[in-house]
């Protein structure tokens, strides 16, 4: 090792994974093969049942075991207390880094010394075939990007955090996380914030996901991802950011739920055989314009006519996510227990 390298921080990459053997090969070489940062590359098995751990072996410095867990967020905390890095990362099984993405982390902690973790966002370019998983990389791309430089929540493809963090999430109290699956990054960013920390938002920080999706596993994913952000906008009192550049319900814009309240006026108007219907149809062309026209500049066209459809779709589902996630907050969750917030900063 040279001098030069051996002044860089040592970075823990932990990557969870669950039968992820179609894409992990892909996710671990890219780790591998980063510029500018030492690697301690640690990967969690949760279980799996294919060859997850022989390819694994291949690339990890550390492989841990574990058997089929609840939460996503325990392999993850599992694999942090095996790290000895000065910054820990999450990087998810199906997810391709750039060559200088952990560069990118630790010059971002250098400049931000008030930050305790960052996240990241998926790259425009999308590397599965496919309408439905381009469609997706391009959606969470677009939506990220209006991001302001402090957020709420982690974005578990990608993001990376101090050891205090750490510290502070293996020491939440009982009762504290709630949700299983599909929001529990998002959880674990609203516990840091919650006990006085600053979670960053860095737009250069992108990475390319490998999930392809069908039909009824994208609208599996948007309905229930509404579902888990309204649990936790109960459970932790959150109310709507109005102020001009910030998002309103975690990482939502007014512009996406102004939309979706456009959907479902549209479906009450015509019940009644209300005008109102053009009209709310209308004023959602004029608020999800900017999404089309975003797709439009990177897909063309003919993608533009199967997105404004999907589009639509996408909307409805994203509203009965929202409604029952609300339902269910309010009728069967308590308030979050309060921490001490010393423990966390200390």
């Amino acid at each position: 090792m040279d001098s030069a390298s051996s002044t860089l921080p040592l970075i823990s990459v932990v990557v969870p994974t669950y039968n992820s053997s179609r894409s992990l090969d892909r996710c671990l070489g890219a780790i591998r093969e980063s510029e500018g940062a030492r690697i301690e590359l640690i990967v969690v098995d949760d279980g799996s049942q294919d060859d997850s751990v022989l390819l694994a072996r291949q690339y990890a410095d550390h492989v841990v075991r574990l058997a089929k867990t609840e939460l996503r967020s325990d392999v993850r905390l599992a694999g942090f207390e095996h790290a000895t890095g000065e910054i820990l990362v999450n990087v998810d099984s199906d997810v391709v880094v750039e060559r200088d993405t952990f560069r990118s982390i630790a010059d971002y902690f250098h400049s931000h010394e008030d930050v305790a973790a960052v996240t990241g966002l998926l790259s425009a370019e999308c590397p599965v075939d496919g309408f439905l998983s381009s469609y997706k990389h391009l959606y969470m791309n677009f939506i990220f990007r209006r991001l302001p430089a402090r957020v709420s929540f982690l974005y578990g493809s990608i993001f990376a955090l101090r050891p205090a963090a750490v510290r502070c999430l293996k020491n939440l109290p009982e009762g504290s996380r709630i949700i299983p699956s599909y929001a529990d990054d998002t959880e674990l960013g609203l516990l840091l914030v919650s006990r006085g920390l600053r979670v960053g938002f860095a737009p250069h920080l992108s990475v390319q996901h490998l999930k392809r999706f069908t039909l009824e596993s994208l609208l599996k994913n948007d309905f229930q991802t509404p579902r888990c952000f309204a649990l936790l906008m109960v459970r932790f009192g959150l109310r709507p950011q109005m102020r001009g550049g910030e998002p309103v319900y975690l990482h939502s814009s007014r512009g996406q739920l102004s939309g979706i309240l456009c959907v479902y006026g549209t479906l009450v108007s015509s019940l009644t055989w209300s005008t109102g219907a053009f009209v709310f149809i209308v004023v959602w062309l004029l608020v999800t314009a900017p999404f089309f026209l975003f797709l439009s500049q990177h897909r063309g066209g003919r993608f533009v006519g199967k997105a404004i459809l999907f589009t639509w779709l996408d909307h409805l589902i994203m509203g009965a996510g929202i409604a029952c996630g609300m339902i269910e907050g309010v009728c069967h969750r308590a308030p979050p227990k309060t921490a001490d917030r010393m423990s966390c900063l200390a």
